[in-house]
């Protein structure tokens, strides 16, 4: 018995016919896809410039994706900024009323 006869016997004692052929399949996939030739390339170089001219309209769709998410991140940084903003001045406004009430004691004190 040849070995791949002996090979396909025992894979169908221990998986089964379906499971047999479907490893069948994932090795002639394999095979086939490793196989195939290669892509003919383009006769001319203006069908070569109408294949890249078909992933344009990917290429600008991913710009403007990338641009979207720009904005979004300078809006986000810029809602960031003025929180921070209003903050500052909070805190600079507390600090001058603190200089005040300093300034009440102490002329409190000296009387």
């Amino acid at each position: 018995m040849p070995p791949i006869d002996a090979l396909t016997e025992q894979s169908l004692c221990e998986y089964g016919l379906i499971d047999t052929l479907a490893l069948l399949g994932l090795i002639f996939a394999i095979v086939y896809l490793w196989k195939r030739p290669p892509p003919e390339p383009p006769s001319s170089p203006m069908e070569a410039v109408k294949e890249n001219a078909k992933l344009i309209p990917f290429e600008l769709e991913e710009a403007r994706e990338g641009n979207r998410l720009l904005r979004d991140l300078r809006q986000h940084l810029d809602q960031r900024f003025d929180q921070m903003n209003r903050r500052l001045d909070q805190l600079e406004d507390r600090s001058e009323r603190m200089e005040q009430i300093g300034v009440v004691l102490k002329d409190r004190i000296e009387r």
